[in-house]
């Protein structure tokens, strides 16, 4: 799974950058949450959390991706029809349930 969102993460950024002036990277992506789970095995006083995410670049080309994430206990989960803005850069994808 971790291949999966390394890929995705590599993929968003490809696009971006591709069609990107040298200003641009400061465009906010959308991600939408379509389902999310709370998967077993997780450490203690964390929760391993699986997302189906809708990803909106800004140039409107959307495309769907699954995200897994240790995420401390404390923290709500993502729930369906959430949603996220994030920089559209490979960083900001690492960060996108804080």
């Amino acid at each position: 799974m971790k291949h999966t969102v390394i890929a995705t993460a590599l993929l968003l950024s490809a696009v971006v950058s591709a069609q990107a002036s040298p200003g641009r990277n400061r465009l906010m992506c959308r991600a939408d949450v379509l389902r999310s789970k709370e998967l077993t095995f997780s450490p203690i006083y964390y929760h391993l959390v699986s997302a189906d995410l809708l990803i909106v670049p800004p140039d409107g080309h959307a495309f769907q991706a699954t995200v897994e994430k240790l995420m401390p206990w404390q923290a709500p989960p993502p729930r369906q029809g959430q949603k996220f803005k994030f920089r559209c850069d490979s960083e900001a994808w690492r960060s996108i349930f804080r």
